[in-house]
C-alpha cells in the first residue's frame, strides 16, 4: 500500500509540478599540513516541485511573507533535503531550505515538504 501511495504522489507531482533542482554541496576536507580546504562538490538532483499552502503548524514560527512551501516526491531524489547543505532551484530562483518535513508511511518515504526562503 505505501508503494502505491508513493507512486501516486510521484505521478501527481510530476503532472502538476514545476521543474526544480535540489543542489547539495559537499564541502572539501581540510588538509592541516597544507592549511587548505579541498574543492567542494555540488550534486544536482532533478525533480519536480509543487507549491502548497503553508502548513501553519509545521513552519509557523519561521514563515514570513515571500516564503514558499513546496512538496517534492521522495522517490524523485535519493536523499532527504538537508537545511545545512542544500538549496532548491525552483522556477528561476534559488531558495534556501529553512525546514523539511518528510512524510513516511511505514518505512517508505512519500514526500518532502520544504519551507523555502530567498
Amino acid at each position: 500500500m505505501s508503494c502505491d501511495i508513493a507512486a501516486t504522489t510521484q505521478a501527481a507531482i510530476d503532472t502538476y509540478g514545476r521543474t526544480a533542482t535540489l543542489k547539495r554541496t559537499i564541502l572539501g576536507t581540510y588538509d592541516p599540513v597544507l592549511g587548505t580546504e579541498g574543492n567542494s562538490v555540488v550534486i544536482n538532483y532533478l525533480c519536480k516541485a509543487v507549491q502548497v499552502d503553508p502548513d501553519k503548524s509545521s513552519f509557523a514560527s519561521s514563515y514570513e511573507i515571500g516564503d514558499q512551501v513546496v512538496d517534492i516526491a521522495a522517490a524523485s531524489v535519493d536523499v532527504i533535503p538537508d537545511i545545512t547543505t542544500d538549496i532548491l532551484m525552483f522556477g528561476l530562483n534559488e531558495w534556501r531550505i529553512m525546514g523539511v518535513d518528510t512524510k513516511y508511511i511505514g518505512e517508505t518515504k512519500i514526500r518532502h515538504r520544504m519551507h523555502l526562503k530567498q
